[in-house]
């Protein structure tokens, strides 16, 4: 039977794989482990936006300090669920630098960023 330190390193080692990368960003988000914030900043410039808003929600979950300011460029994608996500992991982390940034974010295009926003804000 797999360890869980073996099941988390998997995870972060699929976090690479074309086919899988927004599963294993799911999963290391439920499973809260600390080693995969490192990684999961890193998937936060995947080149496919699903991937983009897995690792921001699972950032969201996991709560670390040091990925406030990834999770405040990533306020600036170029997809609304991008945003939306770092939005709402911004408001989880409680980052005092993410406050102008996201006041800032009220003005975005996509009501739904706005909507998490003014809930974060709020």
């Amino acid at each position: 039977m797999m360890k869980a330190n073996e099941a988390i390193k998997l995870l972060i080692e699929t976090l690479r794989d074309e086919c899988v990368r927004y599963g294993a960003a799911k999963a290391l988000g439920k499973i809260g482990a600390e080693e995969s914030v490192k990684p999961l900043i890193e998937a936060l410039k995947d080149e496919v936006a699903d991937v983009r808003y897995a690792a921001a929600w699972a950032l969201g979950e996991i709560g670390p300090k040091e990925a406030a300011k990834p999770l405040i460029k990533a306020l600036k994608d170029e997809k609304w669920r991008v945003r939306k996500a770092a939005v709402e992991a911004l408001g989880e982390i409680g980052a005092k630098e993410a406050v102008r940034p996201l006041v800032k974010a009220l003005k975005d295009e996509k009501w739904q960023v706005r909507k998490a926003v003014a809930k974060t804000l709020g």
